[in-house]
């Protein structure tokens, strides 16, 4: 079993979208035994809406899934953070489960993080970061 983590910048998205993407993903990860967690992390005036997701099964699955995300044009410089062999799933009780990241996941995740710096951690290439996405994805293990 595998584990990938992925970050891209999103074009900006509706809540109504964001849920119809969210069933798609539920009953395609269920056929096909993924798991996973997608982060959003809406747009403002100082950064872009930013996906952060991790996907979990077999290699040949997630494969052909990252290829389909890879093409989707809802995202834009996409990262691959991590593509590893795992024990366990973090995610096993969810096909598929939405979060909508915030200041005070932010605080909660990232040490030092303070209202002070929060226009620095807003610059998206933090999401880029593949320890920082971990410390993220680690507020939502089941």
């Amino acid at each position: 079993m595998r584990r990938v983590i992925y970050s891209s910048h999103a074009h900006p998205i509706e809540q109504g979208e964001l849920q119809r993407l969210l069933r798609f993903s539920q009953n395609w990860n269920e056929e096909f035994g993924i798991t996973g967690l997608l982060i959003y992390y809406p747009a403002d005036e100082f950064h872009p809406a930013t996906f952060l997701q991790a996907l979990e099964g077999e290699l040949h699955d997630l494969e052909d899934v990252y290829a389909k995300i890879s093409q989707d044009n809802r995202h834009e410089k996409l990262v691959l953070l991590a593509n590893d062999e795992v024990r366990s799933r973090w995610f096993g009780e969810w096909s598929m489960d939405l979060r909508y990241l915030t200041t005070d996941d932010l605080r909660r995740a990232l040490p030092g993080f303070t209202s002070a710096n929060a226009f620095d951690a807003q610059d998206t290439k933090w999401i880029a970061d593949a320890s920082v996405a971990e410390s993220l994805l680690n507020l939502y293990i089941t």
